[in-house]
């Protein structure tokens, strides 16, 4: 039996037909970060103690199309991954304060949709906050840069401190 990520993927996958399945447009850059030492109140994950950490972060638009225009609203996401001694870790966020499924399940069935408007609609029909990230994302203004754009992690991420106590939270990149 195929696993739902497997599903996934290869819904995306065939829809689309081009070179990646999303965010194909894009560009890397690399730098260095360094989180505030409030972070390390948090957790202990390597890459927030404080430390300089080089990274390599990619800028993208959400569709499969390497040719797909960067003057339309739509998802703009930033990727970043941490190149910390102890541990890589990758995280993504994106323009939207909200994911359009709220379940893998949900996910699979809004990309099998799409497709079709008629299932689109249905679909957005029976996922009333689907309905409102959908709208949310077209009513959004273009921004002028990538450097410009508050992006929001995607999952929710469960922080352990040294004392061990744990929290659940959702991070947030916000340009200075």
């Amino acid at each position: 039996m195929t696993s739902l990520a497997e599903q996934i993927v290869e819904a995306l996958n065939p829809a689309q037909g081009r070179f990646r399945a999303v965010h194909a447009r894009g560009f890397s850059c690399e730098g260095t970060f360094v989180a505030t030492a409030a972070a390390r109140e948090v957790t202990t994950a390597a890459h927030l103690q404080g430390e300089a950490v080089p990274v390599t972060v990619r800028f993208s638009l959400g569709g499969p199309d390497p040719a797909e225009a960067e003057n339309v609203p739509g998802t703009r996401a930033m990727s970043v991954k941490f190149h910390a001694p102890a541990a890589e870790t990758d995280l993504l966020a994106i323009n939207g304060t909200a994911f359009p499924a709220r379940t893998p399940e949900d996910f699979l069935a809004f990309i099998q949709a799409r497709a079709d408007a008629a299932r689109v609609q249905a679909f957005l029909g029976a996922h009333p906050e689907a309905l409102r990230v959908v709208q949310a994302g077209a009513a959004a203004p273009v921004a002028a840069s990538y450097g410009g754009i508050v992006y929001h992690a995607i999952h929710t991420y469960h922080f352990t401190n040294a004392a061990g106590a744990s929290r659940a939270a959702r991070y947030r990149w916000t340009p200075e």
